[in-house]
């Protein structure tokens, strides 16, 4: 800081002002987490009982998971995984190929059009966010994955 200007705000300052901003833009999302390329939580915005870590630490291996089944059918890495319960939904929306994660609970009967739309808008802010903080994110496992062709078994049912 000079000695007349403001200091910049901290990442987490940043993070957690992008999440309350989309926390008003959909009452139905109940929490939102953001986990880093391991699932650890970088910062959340979790309500009830439920732990940041755990929910993270799992979300992300679900996501990873998603996109494992994706690259064995041939498709893209999975950008959203809808977890639909009877009640509510989890949301886990990949940041690009980064490995970061974003996760959303849903009220239940939430309007989960809109919920996309806003977190694909917080996807994307994000993005920029941690971009500018750590130059290029990308996930280097990932990146390898989307070149993987797809295993033979799938491959013989193009033939």
């Amino acid at each position: 800081m000079t000695g007349t200007g403001q200091a910049e705000p901290s990442i987490d300052h940043v993070l957690k002002s992008l999440f309350q901003e989309a926390l008003r833009g959909d009452p139905d999302i109940v929490s939102l987490a953001l986990s880093n390329q391991n699932g650890l939580p970088m910062v959340d915005a979790v309500r009830g009982k439920v732990s940041a870590m755990a929910l993270t630490a799992t979300a992300t291996m679900s996501l990873r998971a998603a996109t494992s089944a994706a690259a064995t059918v041939g498709l893209k890495p999975a950008q959203s995984v809808v977890i639909h319960a009877e009640d509510g939904e989890l949301i886990l929306h990949a940041l690009g190929t980064s490995g970061y994660a974003l996760i959303a609970q849903l009220r239940p009967n939430a309007n989960l059009g809109l919920a996309l739309v806003i977190l694909g808008q917080l996807g994307g802010q994000l993005s920029r966010v941690l971009s500018e903080k750590f130059g290029n994110v990308s996930n280097p496992e990932l990146e390898r994955q989307l070149q993987v062709a797809p295993p033979l078994a799938v491959q013989g049912l193009t033939r």
